[in-house]
């Protein structure tokens, strides 16, 4: 595997890797490279996790120990993931790539204080009838080893087609009540992308998404995950081994979405939708026993 390493300051800035997935063109290839970036020495931003735990209005207990929640990290990693996929070995178009899910494994939770080093690589190359689907694994090591791993399942559509669809059962709690609903609102949205940096323009504005190929902007898939880790943080204050999350629908901008859950032993199964449709979000929990 071919590793490039950086320390922080080395990192281009957000607003540079956005202008290179704008650029970037589809090459010739057979099969990924196996590629790596490393970042050394690297700590979070104490302003910036505070302002991500009262937009998704985490429990206090986040707050007094300045643990970082894990959508968060996915946030904190994205310079190192989208220098990942700008690099010139990496040949896939990055503009209209279909984010499809993501697993987090958590070994032991990362305050502000850690020092750390990210990881990030390509792996799990696959040919499928809509395109190219890979993944993406993001390490975050500290105190000598790996605290979370992430796994981002991502999809590099062929020109005209659309976006893959699921069978699978409607609401599977639509004969209860949510336990609540959410508003997803272009304002909202505006604010997390300034919050977490991701400029994507699918989810910006009517124009902007139109020339992604989606009829209205559509919501983060990590913004939707904010909303349910916010929410479920609220509910239980157990410490999560792991978190996968599977985004099945694009939820139009604006909209509003009811969440049900269902509980059993260390698991909360999640479903994010409406009852007229499938579910946007799939997700379950596990928690530590004990």
């Amino acid at each position: 595997m071919h590793v490039v390493s950086y320390t922080e300051p080395q990192l281009p800035d957000l607003l540079t890797l956005y202008a290179k997935t704008l650029l970037k063109r589809e090459l010739t290839y057979t099969h990924l490279p196996e590629l790596c970036v490393e970042v050394f020495d690297i700590t979070l931003c104490r302003s910036h996790l505070e302002k991500y735990l009262r937009f998704f209005e985490f429990s206090p207990q986040y707050r007094q120990t300045e643990r970082a929640p894990l959508p968060f990290l996915y946030v904190f990693t994205q310079k190192p993931q989208l220098t990942l996929l700008t690099r010139p070995e990496f040949p896939l178009k990055l503009l209209g790539l279909v984010h499809l899910g993501v697993k987090f494994i958590q070994r032991f939770p990362i305050n502000a204080q850690d020092r750390l080093t990210v990881r990030a690589y390509l792996s799990g190359q696959e040919e499928c009838a809509h395109g190219q689907s890979f993944t993406i694994t993001t390490e975050i090591w500290t105190r000598g080893q790996v605290a979370v791993e992430m796994v981002n399942h991502y999809l590099s559509k062929r020109p005209g087609n659309h976006r893959p669809t699921r069978n699978g059962p409607r609401t599977p709690f639509s004969d209860a009540a949510p336990e609540t609903t959410f508003y997803f609102g272009s304002a909202d949205i505006r604010r997390y992308a300034r919050l977490s940096g991701d400029f994507n323009p699918i989810h910006l504005y009517q124009w902007s998404a139109r020339l992604c190929g989606m009829k209205r902007p559509i919501v983060h898939g990590m913004y939707s995950v904010g909303k349910i880790m916010g929410y479920l943080s609220n509910q239980s204050e157990r410490e999560i081994r792991q978190a996968s999350f599977k985004f099945t629908r694009p939820v139009y901008v604006p909209n509003d979405l009811s969440l049900w859950t269902h509980a059993f032993d260390n698991r909360t199964m999640v479903t994010l939708g409406s009852r007229s449709n499938a579910p946007s979000v799939s997700a379950e929990i596990e928690y530590k026993l004990g």
